[in-house]
């Protein structure tokens, strides 16, 4: 990609205000940022004040607020240095009718916290709206260009003049005004009274679903803004949610809450006070949290390449379940191919549409149902009460269900007698229970369910999943599945039923295979920065666009001193031991051990017993290692990212990736297997 400095850009992620976005690599500190490219159309005057404002914005150190890195001037060009946000606008997350009460004032409660944090120190954003807020998959609205909105209008007492001269604004902010104050308007001095009208507009739309005040023409919207009343919102707002936003959208600015701190001590106030209407809508919220394998298995991933088509496909499949159709994607591929980075970047990017249970299947299952067993224990624990209980009011065979995963039983205290069937009609009511869970749960609000490894799933998951795919009621649930082809006997279970699934509506297969020597070229700038054609003929060749082969390629030749001059073009790659490589992963990854101590192989093969994740409890009695020692040998085998802790649950390792567990176990004798 072209280069700014000691950035290298990657691809455009949009247009934002007074310029171009991209995605880039910062070669020195090797991380992904984004890259605001200004135009230098506003003149000399306004550009000064920009690179002021975002120098200004750059101090700004809040959860809620997207970082400003650096701000350059590189000869004519001027470009702001950002923090990397994943995730999707606000504005693209509020359905037609509004958000809930509940769900609405958590967004905007998180918003005027990063607003008060910047009033604190002098910063007036004077540009909040739903477009500047990228919601993370985890559900965090994190702020985006304070300081870089542009003042419509000169100081002027007349509303009339300082409307139509909005008419000659850029067209990079033309559909601000539906956002800005009467004050703002008027082209009075920035002032945190500004900030508080935006969000009360950013509240009234996500409660409501549209904008408090409109008009067809930036005239009519601007009279609409300083003469219209406040429209009413939808009759299930409670009283005092409609106050708060009263309140935040007076005409008046001395009526208004005078800073952020204001508004947000008021919507804490609602938090707390009980009240029958405000607890009403406490209790409405229905998101769950991202389960922490999506975290886990992105948190040191580079960017998604070459994946674009494959992306749109799962997209197309969950429009089509959101409205009622279930659906089925299946995902094939040889190891390493990256079945799992996309089947979690996807789950990741729609967790903030929907719900996202994760199952996985191991090699050496200890229970039937596994993959359901664990993504229904997650749902067990995580889901609201309220809406645990309403769903199994929805479902017959709950002692099934408790049997199944036994934190439904601790949740709930209302669990109703197993009933004494043969083995056929307890399969039978517990099929229809977990169908009938997920049904209810997803008409809730719509629920994606990953299922990985499927090639080791057990019959019992398969007739499962085939009954949970054929069950007549209609549901907005969305099921991804990845497995590998090759691992799958023909009188293997699932190996029948994708034969029965050709004849199925609803069900979409994509084959992954090696990404192209184009793609390889920009996964490499991505892990490593800019790449020769040396470096990428000789990594595309070695792997055939396989991800994980890539990666590990690439580790190999920076431990062996040969990455820089292949990078670089200087090293031809007919030197050194570039030649000597592994040919596949396996022997990439066997190169990696050798160079771990022997207690390190050692402990590392032991776990590979256990299993893909292993617990420091189990471990530590299986190797009889003193916990020390053990400790030291973990560290070193995360350092050299053969293993890595498991977020969220201290004491609990995984493997790096499926093949690095199964190498270990390979090299293994029978009886240590044992």
């Amino acid at each position: 990609g072209d280069q700014l400095g000691r950035y290298t850009i990657q691809g455009l992620l949009g247009a934002g205000g007074m310029g171009m976005v991209y995605r880039a690599h910062d070669a020195r500190l090797q991380r992904a940022v984004a890259i605001k490219l200004i135009d230098s159309a506003p003149g000399p005057d306004s550009m000064r004040r920009i690179l002021r404002e975002a120098r200004a914005a750059s101090a700004l150190n809040h959860p809620g607020i997207c970082t400003v890195h650096d701000v350059v001037e590189d000869g004519e060009r001027v470009f702001i240095v950002m923090e990397l946000v994943e995730g999707q606008p606000l504005s693209t997350l509020i359905p037609a009718g509004g958000l809930p009460v509940a769900q609405a004032l958590q967004y905007v409660r998180q918003i005027v916290d990063a607003l008060a944090f910047a009033h604190a120190r002098g910063i007036v954003h004077r540009d909040l709206k739903g477009a500047n807020v990228v919601v993370t998959a985890d559900g965090r609205p994190k702020v985006h260009d304070f300081g870089l909105a542009v003042e419509l209008t000169g100081p002027g007492d007349d509303a009339d003049t300082a409307i139509v001269d909005t008419l000659h604004v850029s067209r990079a902010i033309a559909g601000t005004p539906a956002y800005m104050s009467p004050q703002q308007l008027r082209g009075e001095p920035p002032d945190p009274r500004d900030d508080v009208w935006s969000a009360g507009v950013l509240l009234y739309e996500l409660l409501s679903g549209r904008r408090p005040f409109a008009g067809a023409t930036l005239v009519s919207l601007g009279t609409s803004v300083l003469s219209d009343p406040i429209p009413p919102l939808p009759p299930e707002v409670p009283p005092s949610v409609r106050e708060l936003v009263e309140r935040a959208l007076s005409k008046s600015a001395e009526h208004r809450y005078q800073r952020a701190d204001e508004m947000l001590a008021a919507i804490d106030t609602l938090s707390a006070s009980g009240t029958a209407d405000d607890q009403r809508a406490a209790d409405e919220t229905t998101v769950m949290p991202v389960p922490p394998f999506l975290s886990s298995t992105s948190s040191n991933a580079v960017a998604l390449v070459g994946r674009d088509a494959e992306v749109q496909i799962l997209r197309s499949a969950w429009s089509r379940a959101r409205n009622g159709g279930r659906q089925l994607v299946l995902i094939s591929g040889e190891p390493g191919v990256g079945k799992t980075r996309l089947s979690t970047e996807f789950a990741r990017t729609i967790a903030i549409e929907g719900n996202v249970i994760v199952g996985r299947c191991d090699r050496e299952a200890l229970i039937p149902y596994q993959p359901f067993v664990e993504a229904l224990e997650w749902y067990a624990r995580e889901c609201p009460r309220r809406m645990l209980e309403a769903s199994f009011r929805h479902v017959e065979s709950t002692s099934e269900l408790a049997q199944l995963v036994p934190s439904f039983g601790r949740r709930l205290t209302l669990v109703p007698e197993r009933i004494e069937l043969n083995a056929e009609g307890q399969r039978y009511r517990l099929f229809n229970a977990v169908a009938a869970l997920l049904a209810v749960s997803a008409r809730t609000r719509p629920l994606l369910l990953l299922l990985e490894d499927l090639h080791w799933s057990d019959r019992p998951t398969v007739l499962m999943l085939r009954h949970l795919l054929r069950s007549s009621a209609a549901a907005p649930l969305c099921v991804v599945a990845t497995y590998r082809e090759s691992d799958i006997e023909k009188t293997h279970p699932f190996s029948e039923m994708l034969a029965d699934l050709r004849r199925e509506d609803g069900v979409t297969r994509i084959a992954l295979g090696g990404l192209p020597e184009s793609d390889v070229r920009t996964f490499i700038e991505a892990c490593v920065g800019p790449a020769s054609d040396t470096l990428t003929s000789l990594v595309a060749d070695r792997t055939e666009g396989n991800p994980f082969f890539m990666t590990e390629v690439l580790r190999h030749l920076g431990e062996v001193g040969a990455l820089d001059g292949l990078a670089s073009g200087t090293d031809p790659g007919s030197t050194r031991d570039t030649h000597a490589l592994p040919e596949g992963v396996r022997e990439t990854i066997s190169h990696r051990l050798a160079r771990q101590s022997e207690t390190v192989h050692r402990v590392l093969g032991q776990a590979s017993v256990i299993g893909r994740d292993f617990q420091l409890p189990v471990l530590q009695a299986v190797t009889e290692t003193p916990e020390d020692a053990l400790l030291d040998a973990l560290d070193t085998a995360i350092a050299a990212r053969l293993i890595h802790e498991v977020a969220g649950s201290p004491g609990r390792y995984t493997f790096t990736h499926a093949l690095v567990r199964e190498t270990l176990y390979g090299e293994l004798t029978t009886p240590r297997r044992g």
